[in-house]
C-alpha cells in the first residue's frame, strides 16, 4: 500500500526542482545529456542548471563541473546520463550532496538481464540510504510548465504551454505523441512524467501525486502493464 501523504513530499520536490544537474551532459548534440541541458535552457527554468562534464569547461554555454559534488549551491534534482556501471558511484556522489531525487535516463538496467537488474538493486539500496527517491531508469523524465518553474526535465522537443492535463506514460514513445498532439490541439499542460522501468517511483504514486494537484483537472494514463493491480486500484 502506497502512503500518498508521506509520498507527497518527495515528489513535490522531483515535479518543483529548484536546481538541476545533468550527469553525463555532453558536448555532442542529440546526446541525452546535451538535450537536457538545451531544453531547460531553451524552456527557461528558473533555477540554476549544473552541467557535469569532467572533460569540458562548459556545455551549451553554461560552466560544467567535473563532479555534482562541485557545484556550488544545492542541487534538487539529478539527471543521469552516463553508462550504467557508472550510476552507483554517481548515487553515492549525489547522495553526499544532498540531492532530492535523481532521474536516471540511462538504459542497461532490468531490461537487459540479470546484470541489470542487480545494478538497479545497487542504484536503489544506495538512495534510499541517503533518503533519495529515483525516477526511472531508462526514462524520459519530467516536464512542470508551470510559470514559476518551467522544468523541462525531458529529453524531448515538445514544449508545451500551460494547463491543466497532466500525463503520465510507462511508453516514451507514445507519451511524447500525446504530447505534441495536445499541442497541435493547442491544449495545455500541467505535468508530464515517463517513468521507464519504474523502479523506485512509481505509475501510482505518479498518479495519487496528480490526483492531488490542485492544477490539474484530467489525467491522461498510457500504461502497458501494471506490476500491482491492486495498487492502481486503490490509487484510482
Amino acid at each position: 500500500m502506497i502512503d500518498i501523504k508521506a509520498n507527497k513530499g518527495s515528489l513535490y520536490s522531483l515535479f518543483h526542482p529548484r536546481s538541476v544537474a545533468i550527469i553525463g551532459a555532453s558536448t555532442k548534440d542529440l546526446s541525452i545529456g546535451n538535450v537536457i541541458t538545451k531544453n531547460l535552457i531553451h524552456y527557461k527554468f528558473k533555477g540554476p542548471i549544473y552541467p557535469i562534464n569532467p572533460s569540458a569547461p562548459e556545455v551549451r554555454g553554461l560552466k560544467a563541473y567535473a563532479s555534482v559534488l562541485d557545484c556550488p549551491g544545492d542541487v534538487d534534482t539529478v539527471h543521469i546520463s552516463i553508462p550504467s556501471k557508472f550510476v552507483p558511484q554517481a548515487i553515492d556522489e549525489c547522495g553526499r550532496k544532498g540531492v532530492k531525487n535523481i532521474i536516471i535516463n540511462s538504459a542497461g538496467f532490468k531490461e537487459i538481464g540479470e546484470v541489470g537488474v542487480a545494478l538497479e538493486k545497487e542504484s536503489i539500496h544506495i538512495a534510499h540510504k541517503y533518503g533519495m527517491r529515483i525516477f526511472g531508469p531508462n526514462c524520459q523524465g519530467i516536464i512542470n510548465t508551470h510559470p514559476d518553474y518551467k522544468a523541462y526535465c525531458d529529453f524531448t522537443f515538445t514544449y508545451p504551454n500551460p494547463g491543466n492535463i497532466s500525463i503520465v506514460a510507462q511508453s516514451g514513445g507514445v507519451g511524447a505523441v500525446l504530447m505534441q498532439r495536445f499541442y497541435d490541439l493547442d491544449v495545455g499542460m500541467r505535468f508530464y512524467a515517463s517513468n521507464g522501468n519504474a523502479c523506485d517511483i512509481s505509475i501510482p504514486e505518479i498518479i495519487g501525486y496528480y490526483g492531488e494537484d490542485e492544477e490539474t483537472k484530467v489525467i491522461v494514463l498510457y500504461v502497458e502493464a501494471f506490476t500491482d493491480p491492486h495498487e492502481f486500484m486503490e490509487i484510482a
